[in-house]
């Protein structure tokens, strides 16, 4: 016996005691112990560390973080990123705007760009542009001013990186796969909207209609679901390409394979109704097909025309469809406004609606 207890140390033996007298196994006991040893030199590192800027940095990115569930890849990925595909894609910038534009249609096979613009493979030669380009599509150095408010300035990014090929989605999600794994998070969840060929168009001849069940059936009848295989396997392409650049499954796999990741699709809510309405069916759609889709989101400015006119019936519509899809859940933006930015009529309900009537699970609100 004494042979046995030294073998295993004190700490053991204590734990053991103390187990055995409040009913906890002493495996538990010591791991009870352990967790309290390793809490208590976290903190004594955070007490070393916290008046250290770059110590304290490491110490934060070094952390294990649980989850980020509010991630919009396209605001995820990098300005760099973005004009090296660019250059790829044989885009045109336009150097008065600092933003991406197509070539000339006509001379597709051979980029041409028109005449106050050049063609994006100049952009390294070109210091001044490159930088702007940068601070154009990101906070970069960022300095509000009465041409220009940071509201402004976030969502005009969007429009100014567009054009890029989505084919480069699979890249997209290495690069975040990637850098959510060097800041020790463990799962992300990605507000992306997948390839679909439908609904651009499949609401022409439409109009808006109070009766939800003959719209739903209506979209269905023209085919609206057809566009889920073509949906699924854009996410399995992109996932193939980020394993292929991570090498995950070798043994050399980067820790980017570790990041477990679901997607939440998008619905651009500054679109005419009936067009958020096949979005939305859509996403509740393929969400019931693909495991990997966990909820749907209306994205856009919120302060935006339509976004606000048609706000009550957006919330109307995710409330239908969530009762016909109980599995799918319903992550929203929900009062993104500040007096000043609408009239205050606007400030009047958009969380409570968002509650209520869409009957959210998570909300993102400013």
């Amino acid at each position: 016996m004494n042979q046995t207890l030294s073998s295993v140390g004190t700490s053991y033996v204590t734990a053991w005691v103390v187990g055995f007298l409040i009913g906890v196994p002493p495996a538990a006991a010591v791991a009870a112990q352990e967790i309290q040893a390793a809490a208590e030199r976290t903190v004594q590192e955070l007490e070393r560390v916290r008046d250290n800027p770059l110590a304290l940095r490491e110490f934060l990115k070094r952390m294990p973080k649980g989850a980020d569930l509010h991630n919009h890849l396209h605001s995820a990925v990098y300005a760099e990123t973005f004009i090296e595909e660019a250059i790829e894609d044989g885009l045109c910038v336009d150097p008065a705007k600092n933003a991406f534009d197509q070539p000339h249609p006509a001379t597709a096979a051979a980029p041409q760009c028109e005449p106050s613009k050049v063609l994006a493979a100049t952009v390294y030669k070109d210091p001044r542009l490159y930088n702007g380009l940068i601070d154009s599509f990101s906070m970069r150095g960022f300095v509000p001013s009465e041409g220009e408010t940071g509201y402004d300035h976030f969502f005009g990014a969007f429009k100014k990186f567009g054009g890029i090929d989505p084919r480069h989605t699979g890249a997209w999600l290495d690069e975040v796969f990637g850098r959510a794994a060097d800041q020790n998070e463990q799962y992300l969840e990605l507000m992306t909207t997948p390839t679909w060929n439908r609904l651009n168009t499949i609401t022409e001849g439409m109009s808006w209609s109070e009766d939800f069940n003959a719209l739903r059936d209506q979209l269905l009848a023209k085919g609206l679901t057809q566009d889920v295989p073509a949906a699924r396997a854009f996410f399995d392409q992109a996932e193939a390409e980020h394993r292929k650049r991570s090498n995950c499954g070798q043994p050399d796999a980067s820790p980017a394979c570790k990041v477990t990741t679901r997607y939440i699709y998008e619905v651009f809510r500054s679109t005419p109704k009936e067009l958020v309405f096949a979005q939305a069916l859509f996403g509740f759609e393929l969400a019931s097909a693909d495991p990997r889709v966990v909820a749907i989101n209306l994205v856009g400015e919120e302060d935006e025309h339509t976004s606000m006119t048609d706000y009550a019936d957006h919330m109307r519509i995710v409330g239908f469809l969530r009762t016909l899809y109980p599995n799918v859940r319903v992550s929203l933006h929900a009062g993104e406004l500040a007096p000043g930015l609408v009239p205050p009529e606007g400030l009047c309900c958009h969380i409570r609606l968002a509650v209520e009537q869409a009957i959210a699970s998570g909300m993102a609100w400013t």
